[in-house]
């Protein structure tokens, strides 16, 4: 199975959050990978998952707050 229809089958059958967690697990898992393969860097697995959880929470709390509920007002403003 390649990793597209795993992608697929997940956005389908799981919820918004588990959605964005697995594609934060797979980003970071790759991400580290290359850390050590090309930088010769390690980080224990409790680093990546902290990592994770403060990427995540912060992704989340701007996301909450970017998309308003309604357009501000538009004011015409005469110049004198």
């Amino acid at each position: 199975m390649a990793i597209q229809d795993v992608i697929h089958f997940i956005s389908h059958s799981q919820t918004t959050y588990e959605l964005e967690l697995f594609l934060c697990i797979m980003w970071s898992i790759w991400g580290e990978r290359n850390k050590q393969l090309f930088q010769g860097k390690h980080q224990p697995a409790a680093a990546t998952l902290a990592w994770i959880n403060a990427y995540l929470q912060s992704y989340r709390d701007v996301n909450l707050h970017s998309y308003p509920t309604m357009h501000p007002p538009v004011v015409k403003r005469e110049y004198k």
